[in-house]
């Protein structure tokens, strides 16, 4: 059931990439017809003939999982200065897990961390496990934790002590019964400029695969879709924006009407898509809320941009938004421990595309421990599935 789901994300996220177009039956061609897209194939760049989907390989790291192998990367010089360069500090991590007195898991209840004046530091909501992270001095503000509030349908408790992630897990216990949310947001965030063009077109082949998979599994889970395409500055446009909807058919012709062009210099307006993103409608009661930010390149590194991108960060932990980012070739290794840092910040995973499948550009090796290469329609599924399911 939920890899359907998965199958409706990977649909944007193939989608993502702009205009597409498959090779399929005719039976296919139909069904794409009745959502009132119009796809005829898409051809390898190359030359080589039609792409076939479950091409793009990538690798997933999840630094939360492996907390003593980031603890030690940031330890090391050539890695701790990018902390600085962006302002990032994920040291001081307080991972809290809710239950009920069934030990089931908690969905959304939201918590807080405060310090000995009674000012908020940061705020989280607890995921599909029931479980959250809290940071303290993650922007070099010298906070200082003291208690974690929580809130969860008219109940309010308080832990103190607390544990950083080192010394402990933080437990709340509510004796409550538990409402289950069977609806899903999934938000792709896609870079639209030039330089994503070496890869864009085996990207929207996986699309029609996602959207037959949708039609066949999705019945279950409620999912409702969301996808921001963006460029810089002085380029066509900035940000464009499709709110949330449930409706296939929209997001095709949304996703039929871009392509990819402009950007000029190595940076993008990466902060103003994501501030836009974060701002979307994301529904109070989801059981999942996901934001795929797929690009190759930062952002401007300008005080007023990095300032803009930690107020994303913090207001996305507070909603409850894991942001899992995809990165493509062209990225550097500022690029990469930015993106790291924002899914750590906010309890999500970092993804990253792989040179064994030959396409594209060149991709750096992402400096982490040993992964799974996997098809990255397949990758997005399974992060969908496993964000999703109680």
């Amino acid at each position: 059931m939920y890899k359907k789901i998965l199958t409706g994300i990977i649909l944007l996220t193939s989608i993502l990439f702009l205009s597409c177009q498959k090779n399929m039956t005719s039976d296919d061609s139909s069904l794409f017809e009745s959502l009132g897209a119009d796809f005829s194939g898409s051809s390898d760049p190359n030359g080589s003939g039609q792409i076939e989907p479950g091409t793009i390989t990538a690798g997933e790291w999840n630094d939360l999982d492996n907390w003593q192998f980031w603890t030690d990367l940031m330890n090391e010089n050539s890695w701790n200065s990018f902390k600085d360069y962006w302002d990032f500090n994920p040291t001081n991590r307080y991972s809290v897990k809710v239950v009920n007195q069934d030990n089931r898991p908690v969905v959304n209840a939201h918590l807080e961390l405060i310090d000995s004046q009674g000012n908020s530091i940061w705020k989280a909501r607890t995921d599909n496990t029931g479980k959250a992270e809290l940071w303290d001095d993650l922007y070099n503000l010298d906070d200082q934790a003291n208690l974690i509030q929580l809130s969860y349908n008219g109940i309010e408790q308080v832990l103190n002590p607390i544990y950083i992630y080192e010394n402990n897990i933080n437990i709340f216990e509510l004796n409550t019964s538990i409402s289950i949310p069977n609806n899903s947001n999934i938000q792709f965030v896609v870079d639209a400029t030039g330089s994503m063009g070496d890869e864009i077109e085996y990207l929207k082949t996986e699309l029609g695969d996602v959207i037959h998979t949708i039609q066949n599994q999705f019945n279950d889970l409620n999912i409702s879709l969301g996808i921001t395409f963006y460029r810089d500055e002085n380029d066509t446009y900035l940000v464009e924006n499709m709110p949330f909807t449930t409706n296939i058919s929209d997001a095709l012709t949304f996703v039929d009407e871009h392509y990819a062009g402009g950007g000029g210099d190595y940076p993008e307006a990466v902060h103003t898509a994501l501030e836009s993103a974060v701002n979307d409608q994301w529904e109070e009661n989801a059981i999942s809320r996901i934001m795929f930010l797929i690009l190759d390149a930062p952002p401007h590194h300008e005080s007023e941009v990095i300032e803009s991108i930690h107020e994303s960060i913090k207001s996305a932990a507070e909603k409850g938004i894991k942001i899992i980012p995809v990165t493509a070739s062209g990225i550097d290794k500022e690029t990469e421990f930015l993106m790291r840092f924002m899914a750590i910040s906010t309890n999500g995973t970092y993804c990253f595309i792989t040179n064994d499948s030959g396409i594209g550009n060149e991709h750096i090796e992402a400096s982490v421990g040993e992964y799974e290469v996997e098809f990255l329609n397949d990758l997005i599924i399974r992060l969908i599935s496993e964000n999703s399911e109680y």
